[in-house]
């Protein structure tokens, strides 16, 4: 007589960068104005979700490296992706130093700062955490307008 277990515990992987990384270009696609022109809430919408796919892609990765680590064919790069990924979660280090690291680990060479697709990125960043973490006490002047509010 087999004996079936009380309770069967499968494990699913979903991808949240995916959803995440959709939202972004859906809200890309409804802007209908010329750069630069203001009020485009769309734009704020996609800034923040594409920061945030990467953020979830990163994480995804790190967790199926995690996941498949020490299989037989497994190229021992995961193991140590794996592991370098995890120390520097716990170190709350930025996302540039993630992806850095990532890529240090993966490629063997960190992304060229100054170039794309580093580049990009950062400005994404940038972007991203000047509209997420701003600060009460800033303000911001018109073009051509000289002085405080």
């Amino acid at each position: 007589m087999t004996r079936v277990p009380k309770r069967l515990v499968i494990k699913v992987w979903m991808s949240n960068a995916a959803p995440l990384f959709g939202v972004a270009v859906a809200a890309l696609k409804r802007i209908n104005a010329p750069p630069r022109r203001g009020g485009q809430t769309d734009a704020l919408v996609s800034i923040v979700f594409a920061a945030a796919s990467l953020e979830a892609f990163l994480s995804e990765v790190t967790y199926l490296a995690n996941e498949t680590q020490g299989l037989p064919d497994e190229p021992s790069v995961v193991s140590t992706f794996a592991n370098v990924m995890e120390d520097v979660e716990r170190s709350r280090a930025q996302i540039q130093a993630r992806f850095q690291l990532a890529h240090l680990v993966l490629a063997g060479k960190t992304y060229t700062k100054g170039a794309a697709p580093y580049q990009d990125f950062s400005v994404l960043i940038e972007a991203r955490n000047e509209l997420v973490h701003f600060k009460g006490d800033e303000y911001f002047l018109s073009a051509g307008t000289a002085g405080s509010p």
